[in-house]
């Protein structure tokens, strides 16, 4: 791979694998043996732990080959600590712990569960206070302390028998498997046992890149807990700098300088926002009503505030150069009609007290670099085995389907696509994936308004439907599924991934390119083919490549993740993907362009709408007058007028339907109507013993071992040779 100069110079360069999947799944086990193995071994002091990042084509089974790595060497990790297996969601830990214990039943493992979270036996949540806990998780940094027992001795009412705390008091090393949310949070495990091995499955650089903001007016109201007056006078001084630079477009860091206010005045002004800012106060015992009012009466909006600016002061402090590329001054707050709002886009940290494994089918150099330094970066590379059709003739996004005057129209073009996909698919089952706003339409369209989010995968005209997002990640429902389609793309606003960018490369040292007021621009890119050379495309990116990576992160890769929850490695059944867009997916190469017209009838090989009038033309001639297959036809200008006068093939309409067509455009035209139509049809090349010249090119509608009987019926005069025409 190749990186352009705005890649940091001191990462180490990847290592890509191109190979079969045999090949790949060996190279997978053997990366993964070779960095469980040795790890977990003692290092020198203050050395940081070693990471491995590994991009590894979805379906080669990183999961599963990872849990069966960590089984041989279970026992030598179990005796340092241990081993945390972080999953997107429960429902996916789940799944892994029940595979991890088919794998490796002597060993001790378990699945951490939230408050929130059903309860093993499904008899309840895990905390019988978990809608408080939810609530007072913005509140305070001890929940347990004000919720569950506190240091004085006082206990809920629920604390005996709590499964959610019963899950800390488990003791021993085991093979814990837990959400993406713990990677910030501390699990209910016993903290007296070391971690031996943190393996990060799939992508969790959204969890850590959360922009956060508040209105201009809460930035600059004081804590009423600053009594000195050197210190408010200080705060006050760096808060209307700060703003007053955000404003003006000042580099912020050099006109707090100028203002008298340095590193260690930031540093203070954290210290002062802290000291100054008090939790809630609530303790285990009281009734839940009380906890309520107490919650209720809090000023949850001086808290929150204080809060942040705590932590923009310790941006602020601990970074290098005259701005702040992670401070930037928004318009407004989602659902504030006016003002300002403040936003600070910090990148929090992984843990840093064990080796890390990232697993994840999209990662990407850049951003591991950002969150993982240490870590070394392998991509491992096979190719999928699928059938694609990609319609590119629009852009199916949500403005086209939703907004568009005839919105309505293309919606019923996609409803048709779908239900000719699940009768093409004879019960094979067929993926649906959209964004969630175009689903509910499609939904409404069937006559189902209204839905909440949680019910838009109920089946649609025959499929099953899901949206973009992390959620698709690790799903394995449908692998044995015979088609997928998707329904458009992610496509985020500039705004949004800038937000996210920002966390990530704000302290890079180069400045970020904001896109222009105008949003993505079209820049020129390729579409890779499975046969043939790369096609001439368009996208819409963002000019600076460290946010085109982020952008590429939330579209591109959602996109191939959702292809890949039909496991297309090594697929059972053969398997079919249709792209309804443009977008260009470089990990998916295509077999068949088309357009989306052509797709809702049920035509194959058709790429654009004048090549679908083609074949409507000329399978109405091949047709007419009988409203069946003629016996035959050549395939010249001359041909066509002389062989197909009832279909309207007139001399002048035959010379201009062949223009720019080659012979072999020909042969190959026919035989998709003739498939279409369920024809038997041979093509002929014709030729005359007398005068020579290039052979006429011809089809009859008969078997070949027919065909040149039927050739001498039709064209007495000339003599008739088959040819074979390649499958499309």
């Amino acid at each position: 791979m190749h990186f352009d100069s705005h890649f940091p110079t001191t990462t180490a360069l990847p290592l890509s694998i191109r190979l079969d999947v045999v090949a790949a799944r060996e190279a997978l086990g053997r990366h993964l043996r070779d960095f469980i193995s040795t790890a977990p071994l003692p290092r020198p002091e203050g050395e940081r732990p070693p990471a491995l990042a590994l991009r590894v084509s979805p379906g080669l089974g990183k999961t599963q080959t990872a849990l069966r790595v960590i089984a041989e060497h279970g026992p030598q990790l179990l005796a340092r600590g241990n081993v945390l297996v972080h999953v997107p969601t429960l429902e996916l830990a789940e799944e892994a712990q029940a595979e991890f214990a088919k794998i490796a039943p002597h060993l001790p493992s378990a699945v951490i569960r939230g408050r929130s979270a059903a309860r093993p036996d499904r008899e309840g949540p895990m905390c019988e206070r978990h809608d408080l806990a939810s609530r007072l998780a913005k509140l305070t940094p001890f929940v347990s302390r004000a919720l569950c027992a506190d240091e004085e001795g006082n206990r809920a009412p629920c604390f005996d028998g709590c499964p959610y705390l019963a899950q800390r008091t488990v003791p021993g090393a085991r093979v814990l498997f837990l959400s993406h949310a713990y990677l910030l949070l501390d699990p209910p495990i016993d903290r007296e046992v070391k971690v031996a091995l943190r393996v990060i499955d799939e992508a969790c650089w959204q969890e850590l890149a959360r922009p956060w903001a508040i209105s201009a007016d809460q930035f600059l109201t004081a804590s009423a807990r600053i009594a000195r007056q050197d210190e408010f006078a200080l705060s006050l001084r760096a808060r209307s700098a700060t703003l007053l630079a955000l404003q003006q477009g000042l580099p912020v860091r050099a006109h707090l300088s100028d203002a008298g206010i340095d590193a260690e005045a930031l540093e203070r002004l954290a210290k002062i926002e802290a000291r100054g800012r008090d939790a809630i106060q609530v303790h285990p015992e009281m009734p839940d009503t009380q906890i309520r009012q107490c919650i209720q009466d809090f000023d949850r909006g001086a808290w929150l505030a204080s809060g942040f600016r705590e932590s923009l002061f310790r941006e602020l402090a601990a970074g290098e150069g005259p701005t702040c590329e992670r401070l930037t001054l928004a318009r407004r707050l989602p659902g504030d009609p006016g003002g300002q709002a403040i936003r600070l886009h910090p990148l929090r940290e992984l843990p840093d007290d064990a080796p890390i494994l990232m697993l994840d089918a999209s990662a990407d150099p850049r951003i591991i670099e950002r969150i993982v330094p240490q870590a070394r970066f392998v991509r491992i590379d096979a190719p999928p085995r699928a059938h694609v059709v990609q319609a590119t003739d629009v852009v199916v996004s949500n403005a086209w389907l939703l907004r568009h005057t005839n919105a309505d129209a293309h919606r019923e073009r996609i409803a048709r696509i779908i239900r000719r996909e699940v009768a093409r698919a004879e019960g094979g089952g067929v993926l649906v994936v959209a964004t969630q706003s175009v689903l509910r339409a499609l939904h409404a369209d069937a006559g189902r308004p209204d839905l909440p989010d949680e019910a838009l995968d109920l089946p649609l005209h025959g499929a099953s439907p899901r949206w973009f997002g992390p959620r698709m990640r690790g799903l394995n429902k449908f692998s044995a599924f015979a088609t997928a389609i998707l329904i458009g793309r992610m496509q985020p606003p500039a705004d949004e991934i800038e937000a996210r960018g920002r966390a990530l490369f704000g302290d890079d040292g180069d400045p970020l390119i904001p896109a222009p007021e105008s949003g993505l621009v079209k820049t020129p890119s390729e579409r890779i083919m499975a046969r043939g050379a790369p096609r001439p495309a368009t996208v819409q990116t963002h000019p600076d490549p460290r946010f085109a990576s982020v952008l590429r992160q939330m579209r591109e890769e959602s996109s191939l993740q959702a292809v890949a929850r039909l496991r297309l490695m090594s697929p059972d059944r053969p398997k079919r993907v249709v792209l309804l867009g443009s977008l260009p997916l470089d990990d998916l190469p295509v077999d068949e362009i088309t357009c989306t017209e052509a797709l809702a009838e049920g035509i194959d090989g058709v790429e654009s709408k004048g090549d679908l009038h083609a074949w409507r033309r000329l399978e109405a001639a091949l047709q007419a007058p009988t409203g069946g297959a003629i016996s035959g036809a050549r395939l010249t200008a001359a041909g066509l007028a002389e062989d197909l006068p009832a279909g309207g093939m007139t001399a002048s309409a035959a010379k201009e339907f062949r223009r720019g067509r080659t012979s072999a455009d020909m042969h190959a035209l026919v035989h998709r109507i003739a498939r279409a139509n369920r024809w038997p049809c041979t093509s002929l090349e014709l030729s005359s013993p007398r005068n020579g010249g290039h052979p006429t090119p011809a089809v009859v509608f008969t078997p070949a071992r027919q065909a040149l009987s039927a050739a001498a019926s039709l064209w007495p005069t000339r003599a008739a040779t088959v040819v074979q025409v390649p499958e499309p």
